[in-house]
């Protein structure tokens, strides 16, 4: 009886370290992640806050030295489908290019300085202007975004640039930079991205200089449909406009962040995200004025998450 224990035991260890062994081999390849026949729906939060020193430069009336703070919220639905494209991108194949249409939906945001809360009629430029707007972007096979476009005119809104703003929050999340093959659990795979948005109230250029590292976390496998959870460092360059009554401040720095993504492989879609990006000691200007603050102490911290909603 031992004897057999122990055949019995050590079958079941090189059963165990077999399937230990095919899963570890196990690999995926991820095309771009909206399903192209189906109508994704998101829910997406934001959050932004900025502080410094040297309030007696940056608030107007301001006469005493201390910090200053600007915490922005909000958040928005989207509705996204696709279409293939008929031309490649860049020499990349047409089967896996993508034209992205969104609609946005219940956008919301609200606004606090110095931890009083802001009135509509103390500073009335709000999200929900956004509503049933329109959005378009591209995708490659490779998943890079580009030709972020607006389908309409900014003028319409209470202050245009509401919209280089919402499209600097939103595109560093659009997509994750895709490997160029199959990858594995502990697979890393490398991606620079920049995009740039004209402001029209100001001369300078919003910024999103990002270089990230992805990492397979995860492959989940459940009745067919496999899950896979990718892990994402950056670094990161960032100038933007920070405007909450009675501040505002063009910020420009380097910086760090991490975000994870979980994604549906047989579906092609992103089911979850979140992220986080903090710029530590930015030079900081007065956006009326032609150079940077002098010796301002400053920081921003960057927050996102979106959350599949339907897809049908």
């Amino acid at each position: 009886m031992p004897v057999l224990r122990i055949a019995s035991c050590c079958v079941v260890l090189m059963l165990l370290l077999a399937s230990g062994k095919s899963f570890a081999q196990e690999k995926v390849t991820l095309l771009p992640l909206i399903h192209p026949e189906k109508t994704a729906e998101y829910k997406h939060s934001y959050f932004v806050l900025y502080k410094s020193g040297s309030a007696e430069q940056i608030v107007p009336g301001r006469a005493s030295r201390g910090w200053v703070q600007l915490d922005v919220k909000g958040s928005w639905r989207s509705t996204e489908k696709s279409r293939t494209l008929s031309e490649p991108q860049d020499g990349e194949s047409v089967n896996s290019a993508l034209e992205v249409e969104a609609v946005v939906k219940k956008a919301f945001n609200s606004f606090v300085f110095d931890q009083k809360l802001k009135t509509y009629d103390q500073h009335p430029y709000t999200l929900d202007q956004l509503n049933d707007r329109k959005f378009t972007w591209k995708i490659s096979e490779r998943g890079r975004v580009s030709e972020l476009n607006h389908k309409f005119a900014p003028s319409q809104l209470n202050r245009s640039d509401i919209v280089s703003t919402f499209e600097q929050t939103w595109i560093p999340e659009m997509h994750p930079v895709l490997p160029e093959g199959p990858v594995g659990k502990g697979d890393t795979w490398t991606a620079k991205q920049t995009f740039t948005f004209p402001f029209d109230l100001i001369p300078e250029k919003a910024l999103v200089d990002l270089v990230s590292t992805y990492k397979l976390k995860k492959i989940s496998s459940k009745k067919g449909n496999v899950t896979v959870v990718i892990a994402e460092t950056r670094q990161l360059k960032y100038r933007a406009w920070a405007f909450v009554t009675p501040v505002s401040v063009v910020y420009e720095g380097e910086g760090e962040g991490e975000a994870e993504w979980e994604i549906d492989v047989r579906q092609r879609v992103i089911l979850s995200q979140r992220s986080k990006m903090t710029i530590q000691r930015p030079q900081v200007m007065v956006a009326a004025k032609e150079k940077p603050a002098d010796n301002i102490k400053a920081e921003v911290t960057l927050r996102y998450s979106r959350k599949l909603d339907k897809l049908k």
